[in-house]
């Protein structure tokens, strides 16, 4: 990969390479020579592997690469030995995530196995990273803009080195149309021809609203489809699995929703905080799907993080008459009414601008800033117990007994988090309860993890794992084989 690598060139290569791929397909070539394949790093030291250097794959599990055996035999002990068997297991969902995406015409395997979505996006002219509409996103090896470091003990090396130099290239900040004063509107947003791909929000005589989700069973993306109207043609799901995951995690993961459960003259209140949001600033009009998912039903959907924060502060400062600048604990930045041929749900959104994370020093600010506990707590693609900042987080929903869920990339950061949620309760209690009982000042934290301690000791919980089945389509492009897809698992805390 060339060192000048950066925005520009990344939309050129991929548009190229989508325009070479549709006319193989339309002259019926073969499309091998099409390869966006990612390099393969090792496991242990992160050295970048050659082709010609054939990198050595773990026998047990399949799923690791190393560049001399030295490097095997080195991870082996320490790390892998202690993966290797669960990682077996692992494995053996790829046939079923395969599956998925190769139900739709666009879904399509790169010779390592994963899934190029850039290239998917340039098959329907909508590849970009800004004005791009609902598809502008930071791009790159890289579309995460973390305000803080992992705490992670996993060794770097030069391919951390080179994405890190290659991504800094990608400025673009997610919740950038959040400076305009209004909106995108389906077509503007979607951006995609001929119009029957969209699945609107806004209806007319062409485009009819769904009819009452309460009617339907919508458990994957194939009914969901199917209930929108929509061909498979369409690349919404490569969007909309962020407002679905949601969806999944209320209704199905957590229970505490349920399309049938409002009526016209019971509607149901609904108020969920979602933390870690970022790259869904780019398209916050698409968790109207919310409102038509659950027929009477008025939700909250309150968001937290770094990328929150960052775009309103930078909107009070220099857009004064923008979305993001106007909001506020009683003014949302987004809001919608399904048509009452569908359930007329209601949803708006917020975004907690006065602090980058969900629990700042005063432990109950962010709740009462909202009024008070929320019917529930996502973080979706969280790795919670990958950034310190959200441990307390862990902490206060099993005290305060919050409905906690969250969805993850693969199925082995499920089970880190699941050892984490194990050993954090009670140790971070453990250890505020001896500081107060040494003398040490009862701070409100202390006294929140205290109470999870105390009430820790009357409850089990367990942390089931489930695939998601509202997943985005398609293995991530980084090089390992193991099942690694945006929202791919969900992973709830359970009290009993």
């Amino acid at each position: 990969m060339s060192t000048e690598y950066g925005p520009k060139i990344y939309v050129e290569e991929l548009n190229q390479g989508a325009q070479k791929l549709i006319a193989a397909e339309k002259a019926g070539s073969s499309t091998d020579s099409i390869d966006f394949s990612v390099a393969v790093r090792c496991t242990n030291c992160g050295k970048i592997i050659l082709e010609k250097e054939k990198p050595k794959v773990c026998g047990g599990c399949k799923s690791t690469f190393y560049c001399f055996p030295a490097c095997s035999e080195e991870a082996w002990k320490p790390k892998h030995k202690k993966l290797c068997e669960a990682n077996k297991r692992h494995m053996l969902r790829k046939p079923h995530f395969t599956q998925l995406l190769l139900q739709f015409p666009w879904g399509r395997l790169e010779n390592d196995g994963t899934f190029n979505d850039g290239l998917a996006r340039a098959r329907f002219k909508v590849l970009g990273i800004e004005r791009s509409g609902f598809w502008s996103h930071n791009g790159g090896p890289n579309s995460h803009q973390f305000e803080h470091e992992p705490d992670t003990t996993r060794q770097r090396g030069d391919w951390d080195t080179k994405m890190e130099e290659i991504s800094a290239r990608f400025t673009y900040v997610n919740g950038t149309p959040l400076f305009e004063t209004k909106h995108y509107s389906d077509r503007a947003g979607w951006k995609l021809e001929p119009a029957k791909l969209i699945p609107f929000r806004n209806f007319s005589a062409e485009q009819r609203p769904p009819r009452l989700a309460s009617e339907s069973t919508i458990v994957d993306w194939n009914s969901w489809y199917a209930w929108r109207g929509l061909s498979k043609e369409s690349p919404a799901a490569l969007l909309m699995h962020f407002p679905m995951s949601v969806y999944w995690l209320l209704v199905h993961t957590l229970g505490i929703a349920d399309p049938k459960a409002g009526s016209p003259e019971s509607r149901v209140q609904l108020k969920v905080h979602y933390i870690g949001a970022e790259v869904e600033l780019n398209f916050l009009p698409l968790f109207a799907e919310l409102a038509l998912l659950l027929p009477y039903t008025d939700i909250s959907l309150i968001m937290f993080g770094p990328a929150v924060h960052k775009i309103v502060s930078e909107a009070k400062e220099s857009h004064p008459k923008s979305l993001a600048a106007r909001v506020s604990p009683t003014s949302p930045v987004f809001s919608y009414t399904a048509p009452e041929a569908s359930g007329a749900g209601q949803i708006q959104i917020f975004l907690h601008g006065s602090d980058p994370h969900w629990m700042p020093a005063d432990a109950d600010a962010a709740l009462s800033s909202y009024s008070g506990v929320p019917s529930a707590l996502i973080a979706p693609n969280a790795g919670l117990s990958s950034y310190p900042a959200w441990r307390p987080v862990i902490v206060y929903a099993h005290q305060m007994q919050i409905p906690f869920a969250t969805t993850e990339y693969a199925e082995q950061s499920c089970e880190i988090q699941r050892a984490e949620f194990q050993s954090r309760v009670s140790s971070e209690a453990a250890h505020a309860w001896q500081s107060v009982m040494l003398g040490a000042p009862c701070t409100p934290n202390h006294q929140v993890a205290i109470d999870a301690y105390l009430r820790g000791r009357q409850r089990k919980w367990e942390y089931p794992i489930e695939v998601n089945p509202f997943q985005r389509p398609g293995q991530r492009r980084i090089p390992t084989k193991l099942p690694n897809v945006p929202n791919g698992f969900t992973i709830q805390a359970v009290g009993k």
